[in-house]
């Protein structure tokens, strides 16, 4: 079972390219199943890794056990940039589309680089940033879906409500992760 959470970042490292792919060629279907099922694959990796550990034995010999939180982030940036690209080239102008695509990098790199500047100086401060940043991710992720579905079926309105359950579901399961901790121990993303 160990290797689960392994197997779940592998699958968006592949799932976000095909995403794209499939926005592309117009499989609009496809690339809403996909990503949903990588945005359901984020959301339990976590709860894996921690359920299953690794030995520090193991972690030392396997290659991609040596920073997992890289390949973790390394799944989720590439999720998202392969439905930014499906959906953003497809739906806008390209010149828009390397606008917006450009901003969310900025946007996403500051973040990190001012968590990682605050974190030396002020915790709480890194800490309230890092909610941000987590926020800002989930609402990409949640726009996306969005207008993949409405681009996917006419019967958007049932899906609509499909993913109000999940996404109720999965803050239940992430509200760690949603909400500020004043915990000195913890450590932001990457």
């Amino acid at each position: 079972m160990r290797y689960l959470a392994d197997i779940l970042t592998l699958f968006r490292l592949i799932a976000g390219p095909l995403v794209a792919l499939f926005c592309i060629q117009n499989h609009w279907q496809a690339a809403t199943v996909l990503f949903a099922a990588g945005i359901l694959s984020d959301a339990f990796d976590g709860m894996v890794a921690r359920r299953w550990p690794y030995t520090k034995l193991e972690n030392e010999h396997l290659f991609w056990r040596k920073n997992p939180d890289a390949w973790d982030n390394l799944a989720d940036a590439t999720l998202v940039a392969g439905v930014m690209v499906g959906l953003l080239f497809t739906q806008l102008h390209w010149l828009l589309a390397v606008a917006i695509m450009v901003g969310n990098v900025v946007i996403s790199r500051l973040c990190i680089w001012v968590i990682d500047m605050k974190k030396k100086s002020s915790l709480r401060w890194a800490l309230a940033l890092d909610l941000f940043y987590r926020w800002f991710f989930g609402a990409q992720l949640a726009t996306a879906l969005l207008w993949l579905t409405v681009l996917a079926t006419d019967r958007w309105g049932l899906w609509f409500i499909l993913y109000g359950v999940m996404a109720i579901i999965l803050l239940r399961l992430k509200w760690d992760h949603a909400t500020f901790r004043d915990d000195p121990t913890y450590e932001p993303i990457r």
